[in-house]
């Protein structure tokens, strides 16, 4: 009987760990991808614009047919100046989470790329979204750079110093991943994000220091959206390194699908404490 308690105070505590984040940032692990952002200077920290209409993306790999309901983001504000021009008065500074209007995410199949010449990138749109259900965390300071996609040459560094966390939340509308541990697929996650009327800035889209795969890509939003809503212009470098730029993002599974997973490992738990006790 005691390895039965073991094992359920061993999945109690796991659904507490596991608990999908509400507010902010998932720490507790409960992730399907993470790429953490770059807050170093060697390599430069950099913030790719994906102010609307630009939209930046990048890939990453489904193993698991887990449905998607969040995705997290890390950005910064070029200059870190965001204001708002109200009518009639002064501009007044602003802060990220009072500046986006919203956020666009979609998520696209793989074209495959024949390296080193042909890199990959994102194919048809499978699910996209417009949503204002998000939240903005500040996550820290440190010198960062600025980057326009279609710019070879970087504004001066440092640009700006302050970092944020976009937290996207859509439990209403999952992606349904298809991949599986014996047939892995590859997706691309694109976002862009819209200001609110007479707010003035940039958004930045935060590099990470972890690469997978091929360079993320950046383009324009189309309108109005027809069977290709955007046009994808190219792959993202390092203007200083020449070496591949990836994005800043964490993915998060359904709630409900890890408290099945959970409940699945409950049962092992308790079916291998049976077994410790009838040997």
């Amino acid at each position: 009987m005691k390895y039965v308690l073991t094992a359920l105070m061993a999945v109690v505590a796991l659904v507490f760990l596991t608990a999908p984040a509400t507010a902010d940032y998932p720490t507790d692990g409960n992730w399907k991808w993470i790429q953490p952002p770059n807050l170093g200077t060697a390599p430069p920290s950099w913030d790719v614009n994906f102010t609307y209409p630009k939209v930046l993306a990048d890939d990453f790999q489904c193993s698991q047919p887990i449905p998607i309901t969040d995705a997290h983001i890390w950005f910064s504000v070029k200059n870190d100046r965001l204001v708002y021009f109200p009518t009639g008065t002064q501009p007044v500074p602003i802060e990220p989470k009072d500046a986006i209007e919203s956020v666009r995410l979609s998520i696209h199949s793989n074209v495959p790329g024949d390296p080193p010449t042909i890199p990959s990138k994102p194919g048809d749109e499978l699910w996209s979204l417009v949503t204002r259900n998000f939240r903005v965390a500040p996550w820290g300071q440190s010198p960062q750079g600025w980057l326009e996609p279609q710019d070879p040459q970087p504004t001066p560094f440092p640009d700006h110093f302050g970092t944020w966390l976009l937290n996207v939340y859509f439990p209403e509308k999952p992606f349904p991943q298809q991949g599986t541990t014996a047939r892995p697929i590859t997706y691309w996650l694109d976002a862009s994000v819209t200001l609110k009327p007479g707010v003035e800035g940039l958004l930045g889209w935060k590099t990470s220091r972890v690469q997978w795969e091929d360079d993320a890509f950046w383009g324009h939003l189309i309108e109005p959206p027809g069977a290709l809503p955007v046009r994808w212009e190219g792959p993202l470098v390092d203007p200083i390194t020449h070496q591949s730029l990836d994005l800043a993002f964490i993915i998060t599974p359904e709630p409900g699908t890890v408290v099945m997973l959970v409940g699945a490992g409950l049962i092992g738990l308790v079916a291998y404490a049976r077994r410790r006790r009838n040997s």
